[in-house]
């Protein structure tokens, strides 16, 4: 597979399905991961934690409770107790084999089919080991032009850039915060911003094209967000229902 920087040259945007096809399965599980794949999409976002332990999992949440039963935060527990938890249950009788994976698996899974989008949650134990730990098992076992790291940490991805420098990373606009792409790269230093389809406006959009800054969005579902996605010209779209967008965009003659 090409390089990001490449495939963003080739196309408009980077479909990417937001913690696997988590419309269709439960968030950020091997299944969800898989039914992405199945379906071709070019780009997958996960979510991921630092253990107690030092392994990385993929897990939404600071802590047990929403997906998985417990109250505990996930930097707090280690990877063999998270094993035995089953996250697949609360979507449905059919994934309750699913466990929280780990990065190694993810990888692995997904190898040279689609780039990853791995989203950095807080770490507040040692953000700095946190991001070295996650730079050093991506380069031990990816190559490093199929990923791009995301964040609302700013912080976080500051220290992936002095860490890596060609890392390519994200900064996630704060939903209702008063900000214009200019001043989040400023505060980040990163390569691009992402916000929710939403909060997509001329001013905000015009502000990225007056300073040559890439966009992407997600929480693209349906037919009104993916137009408005497509009127932005955003370089990337998330979206929870990867198959309902890829139908949309056929229907469009896009795909």
């Amino acid at each position: 597979m090409e390089s990001l920087k490449r495939y963003l040259y080739n196309h408009k945007f980077l479909l990417v399905a937001h913690r696997g096809s988590s419309g269709t399965a439960p968030e950020n599980t091997l299944a969800a991961y898989s039914r992405a794949l199945s379906l071709n999409v070019p780009g997958i976002e996960i979510d991921i934690h630092q253990t107690k332990d030092f392994e990385i999992v993929a897990f939404h949440d600071d802590a047990l409770g929403r997906t998985a039963e417990g109250n505990k935060k996930i930097e707090e527990t280690t990877l063999e107790d998270l094993r035995k938890l089953d996250v697949g249950s609360w979507f449905g009788d059919e994934f309750n084999s699913e466990k929280i994976p780990t990065l190694e698996e993810i990888l692995e899974l997904v190898g040279n089919k689609a780039f990853l989008i791995i989203e950095l949650k807080p770490n507040n134990k040692d953000p700095e080991a946190f991001v070295q730990n996650l730079i050093r098992k991506i380069s031990k076992n990816h190559s490093v032009n199929k990923v791009i790291l995301v964040s609302f940490d700013y912080a976080l991805l500051k220290m992936a850039k002095n860490i890596n420098e060609f890392f390519l990373t994200a900064a996630i606009k704060i939903p209702g915060q008063n900000i214009l792409p200019s001043s989040i790269i400023e505060n980040s230093s990163a390569d691009a911003v992402i916000c929710s389809v939403d909060e997509l406006n001329d001013t905000f959009v015009g502000n990225a094209k007056d300073n040559s800054i890439g966009l992407a969005v997600y929480d693209v579902d349906n037919e009104e967000q993916l137009k408005k996605a497509l009127k932005y010209q955003v370089r990337g779209i998330g979206t929870n229902y990867p198959e309902t967008i890829i139908e949309l965009l056929r229907k469009f003659e896009i795909l």
